[in-house]
């Protein structure tokens, strides 16, 4: 991961704003540099020097660089090269068979066995050496490739004159999780369900890398069958819906009215409205839940709405305005409250795993403070399922405390909002968590992005790390310069037309939003939430 360094460019534009509103395009580069066919052959000055700020990793072997238009640069230094990503075979859940995909077979106990192929299928004969129990591992990892089996929600184990005991699931991150089935007939037909859930909590089902079927004692020869991958509830999703962000909660106490009209006359269900500081009087804070109040009793679903990064240090502080809100709402009239934290916009947060540590450990101490009085929704961005921290991807650590999420995906072209959300969606599905998917109307600027990597010789490269003076320049080093030289990789601008819908219309919105729910079929589709009502409104209703 990353150290990150805000810099200044010389000559660079205003220092960035901190509106709330606009807070998360400080961490949209990331977010974009990540997203597939969102980039363009950019220009970087030849000779840009930038003066960094804040200490310096001990290595760097990576350098990412962002401008964005009217925010001063942020340079990300990264100790390592980001890995690049894992290779998976997918299962859709299509009754494919693991056994079939599996290659090198183990076995432990007091048994033996063999893999059996034919035009049919393949299975597992099983002879019993003794009396005691037998364990039968199947690696599936074919060419380095982990298998992908997030799709499914069950796995269903199939075989004959076979008493099963457990199975066992290893992810590529060394980790495992066990499933164990209630003690039956000694030997028997086997056909068993095994239910995913508590499984995708330990493991990464995407990188599953071996399975281990545990078996009790039984005949002296038996046959598995079948280790299938199952998707149930496929035709089950409730009708998605959708809901606007609302930042000035002084504007929604002055005229809460004119925010349900749009809301209705836009098919809204949801209105999230930004909670008041923590130093606002009581009157105000009862103003405040009074207009929440104001949208249930119209019909539509009140969530508070908060967050900021420093949150991640002092949780307590947001914790105590979460609990002032519930106070005051006594009777449980909230049908839920948000928080936004967006803890990677501060410098250096992802220098080392501690940032994330306190990122997670913070959503648990407010999940704790809001102690199953009203629902909490985390919203997150999309890289979130490509982010590792303690073994396990960042959005999921994040979907198993929160009562449902909210993705970052804003993207104007369907197909890659649906491929950005897609592995949130499907751990969504299997864990049971709603997830609201997000899109942006809101103007945002043109970003270029210059990425670097490390050479060895001063010969190959075209920019250089000056350590005394802490500046990078994008220039090639001289032949005595005795500073740490890097290679211009890749410059790329992301165009805000493939991000926001600003410029566009009201109606296309709403299209474009009606278009991908009814391509999405995934359970845990809950709705899209809009950013935001007010950039909503600016928008003209149709061609």
């Amino acid at each position: 991961m990353s150290a990150v360094s805000t810099i200044h460019g010389r000559g660079s534009g205003r220092p960035p704003s901190v509106d709330l509103r606009h807070r998360f395009t400080a961490s949209l580069s990331r977010c974009l540099a990540l997203g597939a066919g969102l980039v363009l052959a950019a220009q970087v000055d030849a000779g840009e020097t930038f003066d960094l700020r804040g200490p310096l990793p001990d290595r760097i072997e990576a350098i990412d660089v962002v401008l964005i238009e009217g925010q001063s640069p942020t340079v990300m230094l990264l100790p390592s090269k980001p890995a690049a990503p894992p290779t998976r075979r997918r299962l859709h859940g299509n009754q494919e068979n693991l056994l079939a995909a599996g290659e090198d077979l183990e076995f432990e106990g007091d048994c033996t066995a063999v893999k059996l192929t034919d035009r049919v299928a393949t299975r597992l004969r099983i002879q019993a050496a003794g009396t005691g129990r037998c364990r039968v591992g199947l690696a599936l990892v074919r060419h380095e490739d982990s298998l992908d089996i997030l799709s499914g929600t069950e796995l269903r184990v199939q075989g004959r004159n076979l008493a099963l005991e457990a199975v066992t699931l290893t992810d590529r991150h060394g980790r495992q999780a066990t499933v164990y089935v209630a003690p039956a007939e000694p030997a028997g037909p086997l056909d068993h369900v095994v239910r995913l859930a508590p499984m995708a909590r330990e493991v990464d089902l995407r990188d599953v890398v071996a399975m281990t079927v545990a078996l009790r004692p039984g005949s002296p020869v038996g046959e598995l069958e079948a280790v299938t991958l199952d998707r149930t509830g496929a035709n089950s999703r409730p009708s998605p819906r959708t809901g606007f962000w609302v930042w000035d909660y002084r504007e929604a106490m002055a005229d809460p009215d004119s925010m349900i009209a749009t809301c209705r006359g836009h098919g809204c269900e949801r209105l999230l409205l930004q909670m008041p500081g923590g130093s606002e009087s009581d009157e105000l804070w009862s103003r405040y839940v009074q207009t929440l109040d104001r949208f249930r009793s119209a019909g539509i679903e009140a969530y508070a709405l908060d967050g900021y990064p420093d949150a991640i240090f002092q949780p307590q502080r947001l914790a105590a305005k979460i609990e002032r809100l519930l106070s005051l709402m006594n009777d449980n009239r909230l049908a839920g409250i948000q928080l936004d934290i967006e803890p990677y916009v501060l410098e250096g947060f992802a220098a080392g795993p501690d940032g994330y540590r306190r990122y997670l450990n913070s959503i648990r101490v407010l999940k704790n403070a809001v102690a199953g009085r009203t629902s909490l929704s985390i919203v997150m961005p999309f890289w979130f399922a490509s982010t590792m921290a303690e073994g396990r991807a960042v959005a999921f650590s994040v979907m198993d405390v929160a009562d449902e999420v909210a993705v970052m995906s804003y993207r104007t072209d369907l197909d890659e909002l649906q491929a950005i959300a897609d592995d949130v969606l499907r751990y969504g599905d299997v864990i049971g968590v709603p997830v609201w998917l997000a899109v942006e109307t809101r103007a945002l600027p043109v970003e270029r992005h210059v990425r670097l990597d490390r050479v060895e010789s001063p010969r190959l490269a075209t920019a250089y790390l000056d350590r005394e003076g802490k500046r990078l320049v994008l220039a090639p080093p001289s032949a005595s310069s005795s500073g740490e030289w890097f290679r211009v990789l890749h410059r790329t601008t992301v165009r805000p037309e493939r991000v926001t819908f600003s410029g566009r219309t009201r109606a296309l919105v709403e299209g474009a939003v009606r278009r991908l729910f009814a391509r999405l079929r995934n359970p845990s589709l809950a709705g899209m939430l809009i950013h935001d009502l007010t950039g909503f409104r600016m928008l003209a209703p149709q061609e």
